[in-house]
């Protein structure tokens, strides 16, 4: 059948089965026996047949189109998630249409009502810029990661047990001082718990803390600037003690360490670090620090299971209200240099 496009009449031929039960394998597969189906899958193969999407779309109205809004790839926890997002496409088989918003909402709301111009049948959404309330009236399913969630549905890693992780851990090293750097998160953000958990720590241990919590601007320059301004005070007033730090990200994480280095030029010896998300900078730093991680394959699985059951029930009936799940993944601590003390 080289050089001729293969139809449902040349597979119905070669199979002595009718074009509706052909038609039926494409679009209601459950409907045939396995032996059918194997019959049918040998055909396909055996006439080099080259399904026509667009075809199939315009008949059906199923794009099989799912969008996802990136805050950006500055993180390396963006780009873990990400990729583990298009690795689901072997087992669901569902294209993907990315785009990165940089937290600038008009930017976003034009980018989602493009999506929407694609007959998008879901999004995945990373971006903290809209709110969840807003979300949920676009009319096809959503499900979030790591953002505030209360309208639609979400998948989230346990933050708290995160928090309360990394905080056992330095306390475990024995620290004088234990300190926390981060952002300012809104309370509704599944990752302000990682602040909870470590305050937890903290006080059931009667633990001396302070919190850096302030805005360091965009860009790796202006974090680096911010993280050694940090990084000044804590030396200014403990550089005979043993300080423990637990950033709320692996990017402040490594900045520590690199402002430590440089501008001290110590590299763990009266410090404990601990980072989150286990991003791939965790091991590939100077020192390799300890991070809580994020399991990110657990997370997308989870996510597509959800947005595409729901994506099912809106196929089924275009007007049903969609249920509101939400899923928490177990963090998984992972120990690495900066946390055992006995290397030093």
């Amino acid at each position: 059948m080289s050089g001729k496009k293969v139809t449902f009449s040349d597979i119905a031929d070669y199979t002595h089965f009718s074009k509706t039960t052909i038609s039926r394998y494409f679009n209601n597969p459950e409907y045939l026996t396995p032996e059918n189906r194997k019959i049918i899958e040998d055909a396909l193969k055996a006439l080099n047949y080259q399904e026509n999407k667009i075809g199939r779309i315009l008949a059906k109205g199923e794009t099989e189109l799912i969008g996802i809004i990136m805050p950006s790839m500055y993180m390396p926890y963006y780009s873990d998630v990400f990729q583990s997002i298009l690795n689901q496409y072997t087992d669901f088989g569902y294209k993907f249409i990315v785009l990165s918003g940089d937290s600038n909402k008009r930017r976003e709301e034009n980018y989602i009502r493009e999506l929407l111009s694609y007959n998008i049948e879901g999004l995945i959404i990373l971006s903290h810029t809209l709110p969840s309330s807003e979300l949920a009236a676009l009319g096809v399913p959503v499900v979030t990661i790591e953002r505030e969630d209360r309208f639609i549905s979400s998948v989230n890693t346990d933050n708290l047990m995160g928090g309360i992780q990394a905080a056992s851990l330095l306390y475990q090293n024995q620290c004088d001082a234990y300190f926390f750097i981060d952002i300012p998160v809104c309370p509704e953000t599944p990752g302000y718990n990682r602040l909870v958990g470590f305050q937890t720590i903290c006080r059931d241990k009667k633990l001396p803390n302070e919190l850096y919590i302030q805005e360091l601007g965009k860009g790796i320059e202006n974090n680096y600037r911010g993280i050694g301004r940090i990084i000044d005070a804590i030396e200014m007033r403990h550089s005979d003690q043993k300080v423990g730090i637990f950033c709320a990200n692996d990017t402040f994480a490594v900045l520590v360490e690199k402002y430590y280095f440089q501008r001290y030029r110590i590299i763990g010896r009266h410090y404990c670090l601990v980072g989150y998300d286990n991003s791939s900078i965790a091991t590939e730093a100077i020192v390799p620090f300890s991070s809580v991680g994020q399991q990110t394959d657990v997370i997308a699985r989870e996510t597509m299971e959800i947005l595409i059951g729901q994506i099912k029930k809106r196929r089924k009936d275009p007007e049903c209200r969609l249920p509101v799940e939400h899923k928490v993944v177990t963090p998984i601590l992972k120990r690495r240099d900066t946390s055992l003390p006995e290397l030093y």
